[in-house]
């Protein structure tokens, strides 16, 4: 008895939420005026909805069903915060936590970037997928 093996081609577009961001240790702190008020941690979570379209491979043989896939990605930031932690050195009266903000005087909404996906089919009804982003745009920068 032999098992066939075939291989499909096929685009998976897909639109989600997603929180990302980005931890940084030993920071050197500024009031609003840029005056140094001490050090600390700084987290940055951007809110964002996505939209990624990765043309997927799909290879199975018998009951198994194996998918991969690469393509882009384009996220509009929803939202965000700043949080500030193990802040030493000086008082200041500067909130711990911030909303992000975006436009000409802050981050830039929009990230860009290639999404490549894993997944297996079990039993012909669930799928388990694996996926990671890899940003192409500077979203640490002021726009």
């Amino acid at each position: 008895m032999s098992t066939s093996s075939s291989l499909l081609n096929f685009l998976q577009p897909s639109i989600g939420y997603y929180s990302k961001g980005k931890r940084r240790t030993n920071v050197t702190l500024e009031d609003q005026l840029g005056n140094p008020i001490g050090k600390g941690d700084l987290a940055n979570r951007f809110d964002y909805v996505e939209l990624s379209t990765p043309f997927q491979f799909m290879f199975h043989r018998g009951k198994i069903h194996l998918l991969g896939g690469l393509g882009p990605y384009l996220s509009y930031a929803a939202g965000g915060e700043i949080l500030y932690k193990s802040v030493s050195g000086l008082g200041s009266n500067e909130p711990k936590r911030r909303k992000m903000i975006f436009g000409t005087n802050g981050y830039s909404r929009v990230d860009a970037g290639l999404t490549v996906l894993f997944s297996v089919i079990l039993k012909n009804r669930w799928i388990l997928s694996f996926n990671h982003d890899q940003g192409l745009t500077n979203t640490d920068e002021y726009s």
